[in-house]
């Protein structure tokens, strides 16, 4: 009889808590994006599932390359919050490439960042694009990773 109580007990408790996997997922994703602040490199994260790739993080790198917080940035379509005319269809273009590739396609784009609202001087930026897939191999979320290009001396 204390065995039967001790299973009861047992089962209890584990159909009451989240499974440790839940758990695991969570620190996971808060361990990435810690891991993405620290980066210097400019990462942006874009939503897969909305149209116009909205921006749904973005890095301190990004921030200080852009010159806008990243709270400004949230939510906005990538293509005309981060570059010049055009940067809607330049995504549009490397989403295709990847889809195609399989992989992270790259090119070249003028950044027209915006700080308090007033357009910056355009300098031009090293884009690279790819997606992360979930195991099912669908599209969860967009990486999109930028490079200010220095002039040759």
């Amino acid at each position: 009889m204390f065995a039967d109580r001790s299973r009861a007990r047992k089962s209890w408790l584990t159909a009451a808590a989240p499974p440790r996997r839940y758990f695991q997922l969570l620190s996971d994703s808060a361990l990435n994006r810690a891991a993405l602040s620290a980066c210097g490199f400019a990462i942006a994260l874009l939503d897969a599932h909305r149209p116009g790739m909205p921006l749904t993080f973005a890095n301190p790198a990004l921030e200080q390359l852009c010159g806008t917080r990243a709270d400004q940035l949230l939510g906005r379509q990538a293509g005309s919050a981060l570059f010049a005319a055009g940067g809607t269809e330049l995504l549009a273009e490397l989403e295709e490439r990847v889809r195609a590739e399989h992989g992270p396609v790259r090119a070249r784009a003028p950044l027209y960042p915006a700080a308090d609202g007033e357009p910056q001087v355009s300098r031009e930026v090293d884009v690279a694009l790819n997606a992360v897939r979930d195991v099912r191999g669908a599209i969860s979320c967009w990486v999109l990773a930028l490079h200010e290009t220095r002039p040759a001396d």
